[in-house]
C-alpha cells in the first residue's frame, strides 16, 4: 500500500513539476545562499585554525632548535 502512494504521489508530482518547481524555487534559492554563507563562513574558520596549529608547530620547531 505505502508504495502505491509514493506512485501516485511521484506521478503527480512530474506531471505538475514546472508549477511545483516554479513555487520552489525562491524556498530553495534562499537556502542555497544561507548553505553557502555557512559553508564559507566553517571553511574559514577551520582553514585559520589550522594555520594557527601549524604556526604553533613551527614555533616548538624553532624553539627546539635553538635549545640544542
Amino acid at each position: 500500500m505505502p508504495y502505491l502512494i509514493a506512485l501516485a504521489a511521484g506521478f503527480i508530482l512530474g506531471k505538475e513539476w514546472r508549477r511545483f518547481k516554479r513555487v520552489m524555487d525562491p524556498v530553495s534559492g534562499a537556502a542555497a545562499a544561507r548553505f553557502d554563507a555557512l559553508y564559507s563562513g566553517v571553511a574559514r574558520d577551520v582553514g585559520q585554525k589550522v594555520e594557527y596549529l601549524e604556526d604553533r608547530i613551527a614555533l616548538r620547531q624553532a624553539r627546539g632548535v635553538h635549545s640544542r
